[in-house]
């Protein structure tokens, strides 16, 4: 499924993560930047793993949602009755 056999010899396909964007009651709104992400209303930076990691919210955390980061044809096979759902 990736680019090369030995996987430790392949492209780093990335990560992901699932969280509430609202933090101390605040919904906050996100935008990909180049190492990481920044919310809209504070301009702080946050990382992959939810945390702030500058400006006023340095320091914070969202909750994490329980979710599942697999390849489509994995979960397919396991669970074919999937409804894909497009915008």
């Amino acid at each position: 499924a990736l680019d090369l056999s030995q996987l430790a010899d392949g492209q780093d396909v990335g990560a992901t993560g699932v969280f509430d964007p609202i933090l101390e009651g605040r919904r906050l709104s996100f935008r990909s930047i180049d190492d990481g992400f920044e919310d809209a209303e504070t301009n702080s930076r946050w990382d992959i793993l939810g945390r702030a990691t500058t400006g006023p919210l340095a320091g914070k955390a969202l909750t994490a949602v329980p979710h599942v980061d697999t390849f489509w044809f994995a979960w397919a096979a396991y669970r074919p009755e999937t409804t894909i759902v497009s915008r």
